[in-house]
């Protein structure tokens, strides 16, 4: 099922709480939480008091994108967020990352694995069959406001025609660089989770941004688990 999620990476944190109220009053169908530390990407983010907080009022699944070494141990800090999605690991950052997968599992939240620009796709495709979902990185992971590499989309191709062959439910998300404009080649080609940060919290109207992309889902904004 597609669905629209919001990163809060590039919201205004003064007017945090109105912009992501405007977001989903208007049909976003998730929030999408960047928690960066300095290492795994040279930025530093937000933790999961944040996370807490935002998510306990937000009303709409959260999901939890893990850009921090070991995640195996870092994940056990976002047990008990309420509306809790999913919460995705990078492949290149787990030393085991079985042990992040039951880790993740252990919370009750679905398991998503990330992939960025540089790494080879072989690193999840053998994942495949233990995870709920897939998040392929437009961009280079920490920092919001990049274009999008379009070569990436060819990876979302393929890991469509991976799940179709091996007959798996998986979700593909894409995050990184997504506007109005490009929205729809992104779902064409095999995406159905579109993660929106500046394209959704740096532009001066939020409603009217988020309906237009909602559009290009095909989606009357209902939000969806």
């Amino acid at each position: 099922m597609r669905a629209l999620s919001g990163s809060v990476l590039e919201v205004d944190f003064w007017d945090v709480g109105d912009a992501v109220s405007e977001a989903v009053r208007a049909g976003l169908h998730r929030l999408h939480f960047d928690v960066t530390d300095g290492a795994f990407v040279p930025r530093i983010s937000f933790g999961d008091r944040i996370v807490r907080s935002i998510a306990r009022r937000a009303g709409v699944p959260s999901d939890v994108h893990l850009m921090v070494e070991r995640p195996e141990l870092q994940a056990a800090h976002f047990g008990g967020v309420e509306n809790l999605g999913t919460i995705y690991f990078h492949v290149e950052a787990a030393r085991d990352p079985g042990a992040a997968i039951r880790a993740i599992r252990a919370l009750g939240a679905r398991v998503g694995v990330a992939i960025s620009p540089g790494s080879e796709i072989s690193a999840v495709e053998r994942l495949l069959g233990g995870v709920d979902a897939v998040l392929v990185m437009l961009v280079e992971p920490g920092a919001g406001g990049q274009r999008m590499i379009p070569g990436m989309l060819g990876r979302i191709r393929a890991l469509d025609g991976a799940r179709r062959r091996m007959g798996l439910d998986l979700e593909i998300a894409a995050d990184g660089g997504i506007r109005a404009e490009n929205a729809r080649e992104v779902l064409e080609a095999g995406a159905d989770v579109l993660v929106v940060g500046s394209g959704i919290f740096g532009q001066g109207d939020i409603p009217g941004t988020v309906r237009g992309l909602l559009a290009e889902l095909g989606s009357r904004g209902a939000p969806q688990i």
